[in-house]
């Protein structure tokens, strides 16, 4: 894959999710010098049952990677991409968020983006305690790096 053009693909409704992974994907790619239109680039579906054939296969349009909100949306995009025809890792890459157990059910394996959940675990409870016990004021919102786990879907 030469130049990446890419899509972000999401579903309403995740609110801050979707603002928060969209902003980290726009920043990565400002790093990277790859052109990326935050209104042009972002697909957005209604929700999982909307992601159809014909509506993936227009997002896909001139893009060779389409980076999926969470896994779910991941595993569905790569089953509608498998109806249209569309070879993936070959034509076009797909990655997925979260390492949800579903993108186990992906042909190719799904890409993904591992979070560390013992750690927001532990802060969260850590958290909870603070403003449940000690009447400490809500903390700022705690950003946590992820770690790629290589599936079949990226080159």
């Amino acid at each position: 894959m030469s130049e990446i053009r890419p899509r972000f693909v999401s579903i309403e409704g995740l609110g801050q999710i979707h603002e928060e992974r969209l902003d980290g994907f726009v920043q990565a790619c400002r790093r990277r010098d790859v052109a990326f239109d935050r209104e042009k680039d972002t697909v957005l579906f209604s929700d999982i049952a909307s992601i159809q054939s014909a509506k993936v296969a227009a997002a896909a349009k001139g893009a060779n990677v389409l980076i999926c909100v969470n896994d779910i949306v991941g595993t569905v995009v790569l089953t509608e991409l498998d109806r249209l025809g569309i070879s993936v890792p070959n034509e076009i890459a797909v990655t997925g968020f979260d390492d949800s157990p579903v993108r186990r059910l992906s042909r190719p394996l799904l890409t993904t983006v591992s979070m560390p959940v013992e750690e927001l675990a532990r802060y969260a409870a850590t958290r909870l305690q603070a403003e449940i016990i000690e009447n400490e004021a809500p903390a700022a919102l705690l950003r946590v790096v992820g770690h790629l786990v290589q599936g079949e879907s990226t080159l």
